[in-house]
């Protein structure tokens, strides 16, 4: 199941809000986690087995060539002690690595976060996603999780998503997205102009508003409006006249040519 979408505003942006935040899969997201668990385990097991056969060697070096080599059980104890250390320290510094890497989905952009000793934070718009591609291995798909590669910018970028779950879910969300944003963005060029024209009828009458016409000014148009109804008038006139001249012309003509 996707997990449940969150709705909190970013630190980053007070007006974005968050659809959905959601960390890898541990097992999966850091390099070679399992293996690491299994070398530690057979670490531990492997502790006294191995003084048993040191000590066993020591007694034939002693036997056999009279060579005293002392605290031989002790060394190889040590040195198994130092390769546990040293795994346990990977696998601390896989967690905290895990522990700081994020995947938020906001309403315009896909935020990532990761990176513990090495911060980083990449932001990545939907509009300028171009492609999504979905790769997963069979230890994925045992976890339901998978490798999201999403291509993007202005050089057609590749940005990885290790260890998503779930990552069919993600890549509807992320395509709901992106469908919204071209569907808002590439809008036809006669509603821009019909927006633009309604806004400047807009602005127009704020003006008038806020700056009222004076008096000698309204008067000045009134009568400008006035001489141009007149012209239009008459103008209308002559083009009847005109009309109906030439339709007793053509009536005339008519009869002529009947004759």
């Amino acid at each position: 199941m996707m997990p449940k979408s969150k709705k909190s505003p970013t630190p980053e942006v007070e007006s974005e809000y968050v659809l959905l935040k959601i960390k890898p899969r541990l097992l999966l997201y850091a390099d070679n986690f399992i293996t690491k668990i299994i070398v530690l385990l057979l670490l531990f097991f492997i502790i006294s087995p191995a003084q048993a056969i040191m000590s066993q060697i020591q007694t034939n070096l002693m036997i056999s060539f009279n060579l005293n080599i002392t605290n031989l059980v002790g060394l190889t104890f040590i040195v198994i002690l130092i390769a546990i250390l040293i795994v346990i320290i990977k696998l601390l510094l896989d967690i905290m690595d895990w522990n700081y890497t994020t995947y938020t989905f906001t309403q315009s952009r896909l935020v990532i976060q990761r990176g513990f000793l090495r911060k980083e934070k990449i932001f990545m718009p939907y509009y300028k996603i171009q492609d999504i591609q979905i790769s997963q291995t069979v230890m994925e798909r045992i976890f339901s999780a998978g490798e999201i590669k999403i291509y993007g910018g202005h050089d057609n970028t590749e940005t990885i998503l290790d260890a998503v779950p779930n990552p069919h879910d993600i890549e509807e969300l992320i395509s709901e997205q992106m469908n919204r944003k071209t569907s808002t963005t590439e809008r036809p060029e006669k509603e821009r102009k019909s927006s633009k024209y309604i806004n400047k009828k807009r602005t127009k009458h704020q003006i008038n508003k806020v700056y009222p016409k004076s008096k000698e000014h309204q008067e000045k148009s009134d009568k400008k409006s006035d001489i141009n109804n007149s012209y239009n008038t008459k103008n209308k006139q002559k083009r009847n006249k005109y009309t109906t001249s030439h339709s007793i012309m053509e009536k005339h003509q008519s009869k002529f040519n009947k004759r």
